[in-house]
């Protein structure tokens, strides 16, 4: 279980989610707080590749995806954001790592939280986003409820899977942004 929980979490933690509460511009240039989140419940949180559907608000409102799991958790990796308004590309400022792990040993219930800085790279941005800058701080969240013994106790042998129907995941980031 503990594989399946890290690979999950590194996949959703690739995932972007950002928040943008000002707005301020000068000439033909926006700048303020970009938010964007997306989230997914059952099989899809547990898929080995998992897509998001993102929404964003602030200097750009639109809507997008986002494809994770399958590699890109290095510093300077990049990530597209498909968005309705051009590609949004982001390169992670760390490596991903572990993220910080929570079990409840009564309900069998874990969470994996993952947060990485990430900068935009406007110059391979497009649209709406081409010539962008700013950052983003990234979280990736997934929770499950994990089997149970026949002795009432959490199964937490690696071969253990977690109960589809309790799986969630999400994936968001917020941060200052400047669009052309």
């Amino acid at each position: 279980m503990r594989k399946i929980v890290t690979a999950l979490a590194v996949a959703a933690l690739t995932l972007p989610v950002a928040a943008f509460s000002g707005f301020s511009g000068a000439g033909s240039s926006k700048s303020g707080n970009e938010r964007f989140s997306g989230s997914l419940t059952g099989a899809p949180a547990l898929a080995n590749v998992t897509s998001y559907h993102l929404t964003f608000s602030g200097p750009v409102s639109t809507t997008g995806t986002i494809s994770l799991g399958s590699g890109g958790n290095k510093k300077g990796d990049e990530h597209t954001l498909k968005t309705k308004a051009g590609n949004l590309v982001i390169v992670l400022d760390r490596d991903v790592g572990n993220g910080v792990v929570h079990a409840n040993s009564t309900t069998c219930v874990f969470t994996d939280r993952i947060t990485v800085p990430a900068t935009i790279v406007g110059s391979k941005s497009t649209g709406s986003w081409a010539g962008a800058t700013g950052k983003f701080g990234v979280v990736a969240l997934f929770r499950a409820t994990g089997p149970k013994l026949s002795n009432g106790k959490c199964n937490t042998s690696s071969s253990a899977r977690p109960i589809t129907s309790t799986a969630f995941s999400s994936f968001a980031g917020s941060g200052p942004v400047t669009v052309k």
